[in-house]
């Protein structure tokens, strides 16, 4: 039983790092900026609305700029926005806008000038670390998945989180001062992880290059479509007070179709790695009632990326037997993965 959960628990890690080499991280540095506000709220609807709207049109490629509604009472509350505001530094009122987790002011052109300088000094850093994103939809669950991936460019040491957030980029709502039925921008709405600061990539030293991976699903409500959200990462650092904004990427790239890969034991293959865990007379044997006309099997090292290739070509149906040459394989996990037009199919592999 040890081995089976062994197994299932390599197979589902290599899946996500097999997965997570589509994903690019660009080197880039873009803090978090983020105004408390709420429908009910008349000043939220006076000097700060016009502020927040000009930011969001001006710093959309320099910062992630949002709305966040922690007021039970407000029309657009969100929980994920209510934790977010409890980790950043002590507002009483609405409207209140931070800087990453810091408040800089109230609807004033001083706290305005602030946040825009603030902006421009933190792309101006080097970034530490940086997440990449893959969303898809899907029209038939309309289930919306999000995967993220965190790459660190610096060696360093800490307690790092990857948020992945859902945000409503245009919302017709009521708002004081304004009217009934007004365009909201950048609304926080959901995070993607069961915690509204996502996963725990590390809590130790790492080195540059290291990178994490997390991923979640929302179901999208039936009168909303995909072209109406952004998703957006955070890379997080937990310290003693709070989570602080290391860096954030966000996107609307959303592409439509299934995530899931037809698993072909559906289809009665069978895929069996004989003599595992030894060095000498592996082979595979293959058992597929149907032929494929063209197939793959290629052998993966635990970080996701392709070491051998074990054939290629048109696979008839019957059973098959490929001999695995382990000679030039280090001690380790490994992934052996028959992969055809129809789906595919893995079995790990241990070398001693």
């Amino acid at each position: 039983m040890r081995n089976i959960i062994l197994c299932s628990l390599v197979l589902m890690a290599f899946s996500l790092r097999s997965n997570a080499q589509d994903i690019s991280v660009e080197r880039s540095q873009h803090p978090m900026v983020t105004k408390l506000t709420a429908t009910w709220c008349p000043i939220c609807g006076d000097e700060a609305w016009d502020l927040y709207k000009n930011m969001v049109n001006d710093l959309d490629k320099q910062a992630l700029v949002v709305a966040a509604h922690s007021s039970t009472t407000s029309r657009l509350y969100s929980k994920t926005a209510a934790d977010l505001l409890k980790n950043a530094e002590i507002a009483v009122s609405q409207p209140w806008f931070f800087f990453n987790t810091r408040r800089i002011g109230t609807a004033t052109a001083a706290m305005n000038e602030a946040i825009r300088d603030s902006v421009q000094a933190n792309n101006n850093k080097a970034p530490l670390g940086q997440a990449g994103l893959r969303v898809t939809f899907n029209p038939e669950t309309r289930v919306l998945t999000a995967m993220g991936k965190a790459e660190f460019f610096q060696g360093t040491s800490g307690e790092y989180y990857l948020g992945l957030y859902l945000i409503e980029e245009k919302v017709i709502e009521q708002q004081a001062n304004r009217g009934n039925a007004v365009e909201h921008r950048n609304v926080l709405r959901a995070s993607f992880t069961e915690s509204s600061f996502g996963k725990q990539l590390v809590n130790g030293s790492l080195s540059a290059g290291w990178f994490g991976l997390a991923s979640g699903s929302i179901t999208l409500d039936a009168n909303t479509t995909p072209d109406q959200y952004r998703v957006a990462a955070i890379l997080w650092r937990k310290t003693d007070v709070r989570y602080e904004v290391v860096n954030t990427h966000w996107t609307d790239d959303i592409s439509f179709g299934t995530t899931a890969v037809t698993d072909l034991r559906k289809l009665g293959v069978n895929l069996e790695v004989r003599g595992n865990g030894s060095r000498e007379g592996v082979s595979l044997n293959v058992v597929n009632p149907q032929a494929f006309n063209r197939a793959q099997i290629t052998v993966f090292n635990e970080l996701g990326q392709p070491v051998q290739m074990i054939y290629q070509g048109n696979l008839g149906a019957g059973q098959h037997q490929f001999n695995l040459p382990t000679t030039s394989l280090s001690a380790g996990w490994y992934v052996v993965r028959l992969q055809t037009t129809e789906g595919q199919l893995s079995q790990s592999l241990i070398i001693p």
